[in-house]
């Protein structure tokens, strides 16, 4: 998922914080939580109602993070920011679901205009052996520099990131623009290929390859 051009982490996954309150309470947490999930994709103020239904009968770490991020989402940046700290600050948490929050912390900052506190996270991030997809803390410090107009660092991050996760199609899309941006155009022209072979039907892609191809004709 994206906000704004960041990608965060939706929470996919179910965490029970502890086995001391009722089974019928933690199954309604259970239960709201998932409605908040799908909710998410189309509504997330809704997702949030559903959420507060699911903290009321259970705290659970993940559902709180998840709540973090749909308020940052939904611009309620205060209290976004408010709770991601909480969060952050809370040893309680599991440590792979702490560096979950970090990234999102750090989508929250770019929008602060935090940029330099959001990278020395993300940076931090890479190198955390709970972080499980750092692949995503390149890609963010990718679009950071993008957007700074530092290429060569971007082109860094987004190469870092499809060297971790080969798949990583945002990452090939981004790097192509970088490319394209420093006017590499022959490695612009192979990255977009590479990525229209993972998909083909890639509309943006395609518009890309296009605007290269223009470029590389030889001029009469």
């Amino acid at each position: 998922m994206k906000t704004n051009f960041l990608q965060i982490l939706l929470f996919l996954s179910f965490f029970l914080s502890g086995c001391s309150v009722k089974k019928d309470r933690s199954n309604l947490a259970h239960n709201y939580y998932q409605q908040a999930l799908v909710a998410a994709e189309k509504n997330p103020r809704e997702a949030l109602a559903l959420l507060e239904k699911s903290l009321s009968e259970q705290i659970i770490p993940r559902a709180l993070i998840f709540k973090a991020t749909l308020l940052f989402q939904t611009k309620e940046y205060a209290e976004s920011l408010t709770l991601f700290e909480k969060i952050i600050k809370d040893k309680s948490y599991p440590e792979t679901l702490q560096t979950d929050a970090l990234n999102n912390y750090a989508c929250l900052l770019i929008n602060l205009n935090k940029l330099d506190q959001a990278e020395k996270i993300w940076q931090e991030l890479i190198n955390n052996k709970h972080y499980l997809s750092p692949e995503v803390a390149w890609f963010n410090i990718g679009l950071l520099n993008l957007n700074r107009q530092l290429y060569n660092k971007a082109a860094h991050a987004f190469n870092s990131a499809i060297r971790i996760a080969s798949d990583y199609i945002d990452a090939y899309y981004y790097l192509t623009v970088t490319l394209m941006k420093m006017q590499e155009w022959e490695l612009a022209r192979k990255t977009v290929i590479e990525l229209i072979g993972q998909i083909p039907e890639h509309q943006s892609a395609l518009e890309l390859l296009e605007q290269i191809d223009q470029k590389l004709k030889p001029k009469k």
